[in-house]
């Protein structure tokens, strides 16, 4: 069991309300989270009871980096012409997810001025 689920269920017995709206408000929390820390001007958010959740900048550079590799691992293997059709369909998609997330994370690491500039 989940530490998601636990609290949902512990929560549930404790106020005697149904373990799915619990859930349901547990989600809306994270996803809001999540959005308030991808946003450009947000850097960490704090939930009371909870703690506070960071954006690591030295973690994203490196995923950056890594997503970077990536993205030419794909473009390389896009360009073999033996490719069959379902492989390069799935490579196309896996450099849209690629250059997607390098999208969204750029203008964040943009803003740190402790880290090297990234390139692209």
């Amino acid at each position: 069991m989940s530490v998601k689920d636990y609290l949902i269920r512990k929560m549930s017995v404790r106020m005697n309300i149904p373990a799915k709206t619990i859930e349901a408000v547990v989600d809306h929390q994270m996803a809001e989270i999540n959005k308030a820390i991808q946003a450009d001007d947000k850097f960490s958010v704090e939930m009371s009871g909870f703690g506070k959740f960071l954006f690591n900048h030295k973690k994203a550079q490196k995923k950056y980096e890594k997503q970077l590799s990536k993205e030419k691992l794909f473009l390389s293997k896009l360009e073999d012409p033996t490719l069959s059709e379902k492989q390069r369909n799935s490579y196309k998609l896996k450099l849209e997810i690629a250059r997607n997330w390098m999208e969204r994370i750029k203008p964040k690491l943009e803003k740190c001025p402790n880290l090297q500039n990234i390139s692209n």
